[in-house]
């Protein structure tokens, strides 16, 4: 099985590397878990605004709408993936539904080739996976998010990993 990434730059190879970007968005830096092993030593309460979100999306646009090659994005770029991080990036949804569902506007509104080329990815320890306001975004977009969730192996190890942040 090849990659999203991998599926565009096959559908314009004369871009090569430059025809799928990936771009991580920090949504918070908040978790509801302290594992032990967790690379974010500095956890905080911090989450993205919408409106921090909405200038990250009109970046991307306007990268794009300059076409200056020396940029990470430009018109060669056909393709994006959009990665949420946090902490838990599940932790701030209402800040990515808004992110998501003002990238897909610009996009309508704009006829750009994002449109049909986009792709939504979460890193989630998977403890908010069943809240309401989860579902509702994964059911919204469900054709065009991927998820990773972290699990530490055999049970005892997973939990003996993984703390709740109380």
């Amino acid at each position: 099985m090849i990659s999203y990434n991998e599926y565009v730059r096959m559908l314009y190879p004369e871009d090569g590397l430059n025809s799928c970007r990936d771009i991580t968005i920090q949504v918070c830096d908040d978790c509801c878990l302290k594992c032990s092993y967790c690379y974010q030593i500095c956890k905080g309460h911090n989450y993205m605004t919408k409106e921090t979100a909405k200038k990250v999306i009109d970046l991307l646009f306007k990268m794009y709408e300059e076409d200056d090659k020396n940029n990470f994005i430009n018109k060669t770029t056909h393709g994006i993936v959009i990665d949420f991080i946090g902490g838990e990036p599940f932790m701030n949804i209402d800040v990515i539904d808004y992110a998501t569902t003002y990238l897909l506007d610009r996009c309508i509104r704009e006829d750009h080739e994002w449109l049909y080329n986009f792709r939504i990815s979460f890193a989630t320890n998977g403890i908010l996976y069943f809240e309401e306001k989860v579902q509702n975004y994964l059911s919204k977009f469900r054709d065009f998010v991927s998820l990773t969730v972290s699990i530490d192996g055999p049970k005892d190890i997973h939990d003996a990993c993984r703390k709740d942040a109380n």
